[in-house]
């Protein structure tokens, strides 16, 4: 199909699809995106074109489609924002406790080698990569990842000794 052949098939359905977007999606911006979607994959696919009895259910179809996976992925993200900030929401008790936790990890690391302790503040509290952190303090990335894996190992170890807890 040629450009001008394409034009007269297919850019009247603009209009249409356009209102069918913006009917679903509410949001001009999104109903637009979605026209343009549809309008290019129709471009991409215009050798095929002739093979469909009507280009323009096609079209409504295809943006039809679009704006379901839109949907979807806006109440996908509304469900995930909503669970985060459900567990943003710490009871007073629940707050102490992380605050408590955080200052026990704090004495935990100082208490380590001082290659270790530099290690895992640079990685996980700075948050350096470990080629990063070979060069700030002059040493190879194995043992950068040898001395940061000891060091969590060493914490985690210490944590669940004060606080109890069974390690499986």
């Amino acid at each position: 199909m040629d450009v001008q052949k394409f034009k007269m098939q297919v850019l009247p359905i603009r209009e249409k699809l356009y209102r069918m977007a913006l009917k679903m999606l509410h949001n001009e911006v999104e109903a637009e995106d979605t026209v343009q979607e549809v309008m290019l994959k129709l471009w991409i696919m215009r050798d095929q074109l002739a093979e469909y009895r009507s280009v323009e259910a096609l079209a409504m179809q295809m943006g039809k489609n679009l704006c379901i996976n839109k949907i979807r992925a806006r109440k996908s993200h509304c469900d995930n924002t909503f669970d985060n900030m459900q567990a943003l929401v710490q009871t007073p008790e629940q707050q102490l406790e992380t605050a408590d936790s955080v200052e026990m990890v704090a004495r935990i690391i100082d208490q380590l080698p001082e290659t270790q302790k530099m290690v895992i503040r640079l990685r996980d509290i700075e948050g350096y990569q470990p080629e990063e952190i070979a060069q700030i303090i002059g040493c190879e990335e194995s043992a950068v990842r040898v001395n940061l894996s000891r060091a969590r190992k060493k914490v985690r170890e210490e944590f669940f000794k004060i606080n109890h807890f069974s390690i499986s």
